[in-house]
């Protein structure tokens, strides 16, 4: 004991995926060489480790991570490197918190300090408001998993917002410094959040031409879960989703869009709209009221696709008759057999038009 012979290449790299596989256990310092990725388990067992140097561009996430489709992510796991001390990055403290995902390794819980070429990093974790620098292009994965912030600054920079970086959240304040929406940005970054409060330095219209579908709804697996949206406070205005405040996208008097609702929202489409576009309402399906007025002449395919409503008409039901629509004009929104409610109507002035929606199949 004691005497073990270090293998002349503490290192094994799978060739064929520029892979670090496995670290000799008895290495005691390594550098990991440039352009490779990490195997999850590349450390087991490595307890007399005690300093590595890390270069910039490596990830915490292997192709396998996500490989299942499943949440069951994993992170290089350095947990048996019991007498590690030091690591060396070569790359800012920035990035090593928020680019390559290397903060939610638990080193620094284990006490490890790490070296970066502009100073130690701290742990990012320990901070209830924290400000990402400008200069940073990306979010890791999962990065603030399941975690509570008082505030997140984002800055104009960001170019992508990493897989579920914001999951599970409880956030007091979102904060975009910038008007653009970062090119990659997942739809599930801020899935299942409680955000009380987005602050945009953009206007009300540059939010409803992107930003909004971060915070609408959950597209994961093969249903539909819309979420209460934030209060937004816009360069010239807020929007107060809490209240019912509804955001339409009407251009020539057409209703191409409903960007966002709420539990509780009535809505009463204006007398300006005369068509209802292609999948207005998709997803609205917790709205509780939607009136058309008499001036729509047309509805689009889809129009309201995943609603859980009936339909309010200020005509009669044979001015409805009139209105040009196609079959799939209307399509509830489900999530089980048993709440799945096929009786829908349209309430005209003069009485009810019954909808008839086949159920949906669905798997078991």
């Amino acid at each position: 004991m004691g005497n073990e012979k270090l293998a002349e290449n503490p290192l094994t790299i799978d060739a064929r995926w520029n892979s670090l596989e496995k670290c000799d256990v008895n290495a005691i310092s390594i550098e990991i060489p440039e352009g490779i990725t990490l195997a999850n388990d590349a450390f087991k067992g490595c307890s007399k480790l005690q300093s590595i140097t890390i270069p910039y561009g490596i990830d915490v996430f292997n192709d396998e991570t996500f490989a299942n489709g499943t949440e069951d992510w994993e992170v290089i796991d350095f947990s048996e490197c019991t007498a590690l001390k030091e690591v060396f990055y070569k790359g800012t403290k920035a990035q090593w918190n928020f680019e390559t995902g290397f903060a939610i390794t638990g080193l620094a819980e284990m006490g490890v300090v790490v070296h970066c070429s502009d100073g130690d990093a701290e742990n990012i974790y320990e901070k209830d408001d924290i400000v990402i620098p400008d200069g940073i292009e990306r979010i890791a994965d999962f990065l603030f998993f399941d975690r509570s912030l008082g505030s997140i600054t984002i800055p104009e920079s960001l170019n992508e917002i990493g897989y579920c970086s914001f999951k599970h959240c409880s956030i007091g304040t979102v904060k975009f410094k910038g008007t653009e929406l970062p090119v990659y940005s997942d739809i599930d970054c801020f899935r299942d959040c409680s955000i009380y409060c987005v602050e945009y330095s953009g206007t009300k219209e540059q939010w409803k031409n992107g930003f909004w579908e971060l915070f609408s709804y959950d597209t994961w697996g093969d249903n539909y879960y819309p979420y209460p949206q934030p209060l937004v406070k816009c360069s010239d205005g807020e929007i107060h989703m809490e209240k019912g405040e509804l955001l339409l996208e009407i251009e020539d008097s057409v209703l191409k869009k409903c960007l966002a609702c709420v539990s509780g929202n009535e809505i009463e489409i204006p007398d300006t709209v005369k068509e209802i576009g292609e999948r207005a309402f998709l997803l609205c399906c917790i709205l509780e009221k939607i009136t058309i007025p008499l001036n729509v002449t047309k509805i689009g395919e889809e129009a309201f696709n995943l609603v859980n409503t009936s339909i309010n008409y200020a005509g009669t039901m044979a001015q409805w008759e009139k209105i040009e629509k196609p079959e799939n004009w209307f399509r509830c929104y489900y999530q089980n057999k048993n709440n799945y409610k096929t009786e829908k109507y349209v309430c005209c002035l003069d009485g009810k038009i019954k909808l008839t929606i086949p159920m949906p199949e669905q798997k078991e």
